[in-house]
């Protein structure tokens, strides 16, 4: 499957392309602020760009690999950004969790925050997986303490699961995250 395009009221969220590297190294892997609600922790520009790598790359070849992925979250109205801006990212990845293929991930540059470009993004998002047949449930998570991603969550209407140790939570002294879930209601 190819990357779909979708379009909000104020955002386009696109395939990634090579070209959303250095913005993302800029907006967001080299900013100590959202690195701290991201699971990783970049200790250089060369790190931050490996990251920024990564995401994208993990981003893209998971539509052909695997039928889902993310997206490339740009402004499509000049209210919260240049049209076509790069804000950060939202999509699916490789779930961690037994029994959840599906992970929602995002991650925004700080100047997007508290604007609803997160949610926004989430909702459409949510919206495209309810459209597939593949999958019938995925999950999400966060840094403690961030407020913000808590709403969203729970905007999109995620339930609790627990609290799980991801991406390494424990080792990095963030502790356990909690875990929302999605699930498509039954038909």
């Amino acid at each position: 499957m190819d990357a779909p395009t979708l379009k909000t009221q104020r955002l386009l969220l696109r395939p990634f392309s090579d070209g959303d590297i250095e913005p993302m190294v800029r907006g967001i892997f080299s900013n100590p602020n959202v690195m701290a609600m991201l699971p990783h922790d970049p200790q250089s520009d060369d790190e931050s760009r490996v990251y920024a790598r990564e995401y994208t790359y993990l981003y893209m070849a998971q539509w052909s690999d695997e039928d889902f992925g993310g997206w490339a979250v740009c402004s499509n109205s000049q209210a919260i950004a240049p049209i076509g801006e790069l804000l950060g990212f939202c999509g699916f990845e490789p779930g961690h969790i037994d029994g959840y293929r599906l992970e929602l991930g995002y991650g925004y540059k700080q100047e997007s925050w508290g604007k609803g470009v997160g949610l926004e993004a989430a909702i459409a998002s949510r919206d495209w997986f309810l459209s597939q047949e593949r999958w019938n449930r995925f999950y999400a998570s966060f840094v403690p303490g961030n407020t913000g991603s808590e709403r969203i969550i729970q905007r999109i209407a995620m339930n609790y699961l627990g609290e799980r140790d991801l991406w390494g939570s424990v080792e990095k002294g963030i502790g356990l995250r909690p875990v929302y879930t999605f699930e498509k209601p039954s038909a």
